[in-house]
């Protein structure tokens, strides 16, 4: 998924509550869901996101003429998910691999693997509402049994489950940069309709884990001077459902289609 990252970084959050399909989370399937998102500058489609579901489960999630993320279950769990890039016709050049390690039904870690050697390791801590507090990552130059820290992610959260800070810091806890997130609307997330267990497993993309919609988004530097923000407005349908995003400081409009 390492293309996602082109525009997730200014999304909206996620939830991410528990790892079990039976944790509370049961009415996500029985929310609308989403089946692609399209990404607007000056008028022109400059990127699609298109959502495939099976039996309500979401299935698989294509970067349009980029690349395909195909996911595998265990019963209600993703257990694996495969990367297809796209070759010129179709998505058939399998790029990565990675799988899904649980221990008493939280997710503990994932191993991402790539075809042509090397990979990454990613482990997690969760808060008692079962969201990620911290996200530590590790490279495997050679394989998955050598690896090495290179920093972690760590988030706090408001009194509603939103986040308010996201910190980056490398392997010697020294920070990166940080994030603010501020002015939450009390409407539905555009991701809200997808099964718990399978927003937990591209939460890094979509800047998970939150229940509404942030419209400020600030950034801070290594010394927590701030270097940037992003203002986003809404529309939204009839079910409180955004159907559309506009990024205020840089015009790209984000469009959500629902089944």
């Amino acid at each position: 998924m390492k293309n996602l990252n082109l525009v997730i970084g200014i999304l909206i959050g996620i939830t991410i509550l528990s790892c079990s399909s039976d944790d509370g989370n049961s009415n996500d399937n029985n929310l609308k869901k989403i089946t692609s998102l399209q990404i607007m500058e000056n008028g022109n489609l400059v990127g699609q996101y298109d959502f495939k579901y099976e039996n309500k489960r979401l299935a698989s999630i294509t970067v349009v003429g980029n690349e395909q993320i195909v996911f595998s279950y265990s019963e209600d769990r993703i257990i694996l998910a495969e990367e297809f890039n796209f070759t010129g016709s179709e998505y058939n050049q399998l790029d990565k691999t990675t799988t899904y390690i649980f221990e008493k039904g939280l997710l503990v870690s994932d191993f991402e693997e790539f075809i042509e050697g090397g990979g990454n390791k990613h482990e997690y801590e969760f808060n008692s509402n079962g969201q990620i507090t911290e996200y530590d990552f590790f490279q495997c130059p050679s394989n998955l049994n050598d690896c090495t820290p290179s920093g972690s992610r760590i988030f706090e959260y408001d009194v509603n489950n939103n986040i308010i800070t996201e910190t980056q810091t490398d392997n010697n806890s020294n920070i990166v940069f940080s994030r603010e997130y501020s002015n939450y609307d009390d409407k539905n997330h555009p991701f809200a309709g997808i099964n718990i267990e399978a927003r937990r497993l591209f939460w890094n993309y979509f800047q998970s884990m939150n229940f509404n919609n942030y419209s400020i988004s600030t950034r801070f530097d290594t010394n927590g001077m701030e270097i940037g923000n992003s203002s986003f407005t809404f529309k939204y349908d009839n079910d409180d459902f955004p159907i559309e995003m506009i990024e205020t400081n840089e015009q790209t409009v984000y469009n959500f289609i629902y089944e």
